[in-house]
Order: structure tokens, then sequence, then C-alpha cells
């Protein structure tokens, strides 16, 4: 039985963010699932993909709240951060359609997507349920789906963490926005 040291190191530093009754459930074959991260979110997921033409690794992380009801929700909405170069042309860009695509505006023009620019990802995607390998949510469900280059550094515990951490609070004030 051969041990998946990295996948153990990337749940062992996700666990140092981990607060209240979350707990890592999975944590094996480049992928970490979370139960219970924050209030109103019931499921984190964190895994390694490569993609298909270049074989450049990047990671995926995934929020998501499972509510009881439908909310009416509908559509998508698809962030894209632009940093610049040495911060001279940094935006944020929003397109998608639907409900979804106007709650995402409204924390854009609020300034709390702001937070994007320092966490590490590229491109985030909030839309009604997922299916992946590891996680199967129903249509109701709520999921912001992020992408980001792996970095390699010599924090990586410091990169994770920034990526969870920032990747909770839009996703926080999203579902705030939703339930007010």
């Amino acid at each position: 039985m051969s041990r998946d040291i990295l996948t153990q190191g990337l749940a062992k530093h996700l666990q140092k963010y981990l607060e209240g009754n979350a707990r890592v459930t999975y944590a094996a074959g480049g992928a970490v699932v979370v139960e219970n991260p924050a209030p109103n979110i019931n499921y984190f997921f964190i895994g390694k993909a490569t993609t298909r033409t270049t074989g450049e690794f990047y990671l995926i992380t995934i929020y998501v709240h499972e509510p009881g009801k439908d909310l009416g929700l509908n559509g998508r909405a698809i962030i894209r951060v632009r940093k610049g170069l040495m911060g001279i042309g940094r935006r944020i860009e929003v397109e998608g359609t639907g409900k979804i695509k106007d709650l995402v505006l409204t924390l854009k023009d609020q300034g709390l997507l702001d937070v994007l620019y320092s966490s590490g990802y590229e491109t985030i995607i909030v839309r009604m349920g997922v299916k992946t390998p590891f996680l199967e949510t129903g249509d109701k469900s709520i999921v912001l789906i992020g992408r980001s280059s792996v970095f390699y550094s010599f924090r990586p515990g410091r990169f994770i963490g920034k990526l969870y951490l920032s990747g909770k609070k839009v996703f926080t004030e999203i579902l705030n926005l939703v339930y007010r």
C-alpha cells in the first residue's frame, strides 16, 4: 500500500485553517474533501488537475451549499481576476446570466471581490449544482468553483490558506445576499 504524501501534505496544510466542527473526510488521489468548513457551507473540495494540451498543473477548489428548499436562483457567473503588471491594469471581470450574475455584480460594486487580487485565483464560477468523481450535489445547491495555477513557493501552506480563506469569504458573502 503506497502513501499519497502530496495529498496528505495538502490535507495537513488545510487542517491549520479549519475551525469549528469542520473535518477532513477524504484525502487521497490528489483530492481533499472537508465537511462543514463554515456556517451554511456543507462541503469544500480541493484537488489538483492538469490541462489536456500542455500538462500544466492547477488547483481546483469547490464550495457547496445545499439548501433545504428551492431558492429560486438561476444562471451562473464567471469571475476572472486580472492582476495586471505590478498592479497596473488590475481588474475583476464578471460575465454570465441570471440572478447569480446579479448577486456577484452587487458584491463587485460593494468592493467585496477585491480580496481575490491576492488570493491566487484566476477564475471563479458560481452556479447551481456540480457533479465530479468525488462530489455530486443536487440542482438546487449553490456551488463556487475556483481555479488557480499551482504556485511553487517556499510557503505552500500559506498559499493553500489564501485560497481557502478568500474563497470562503466570497462564498459567504454570496450566501448572505441570497438569504438577505
